[in-house]
């Protein structure tokens, strides 16, 4: 069941994997459109998971995250990373 589940959600994704690697720069309408519905997937398949004691974890752009309500929390910790720490420690300055 739970892997019926999996390929129903897959299939849902790649119906608007196309349409995202380019309308969030083209058009922002549709963008929106896209993160509503990317969003209800994410918690379709977050209250399914919570079953099995396990999360959904978005990986967007900045920080992996969870929903929490109707937001998205930052899940574990963060690292700023600063170009010239990361430069130094790797060159032994």
């Amino acid at each position: 069941m739970i892997q019926d589940l999996g390929y129903i959600i897959q299939r849902k994704f790649n119906i608007l994997a196309k349409i995202l690697l380019t309308s969030i720069n083209v058009d922002s309408e549709i963008a929106s459109k896209e993160r509503e519905v990317l969003l209800q997937i994410a918690k379709e398949l977050d209250k399914k998971m919570a079953l099995q004691g396990k999360r959904c974890l978005i990986c967007g752009r900045h920080a992996v995250s969870v929903l929490e309500k109707e937001n998205l929390k930052t899940y574990g910790e963060t690292e700023l990373y600063k170009e010239s720490t990361f430069l130094s420690n790797d060159l032994g300055s």
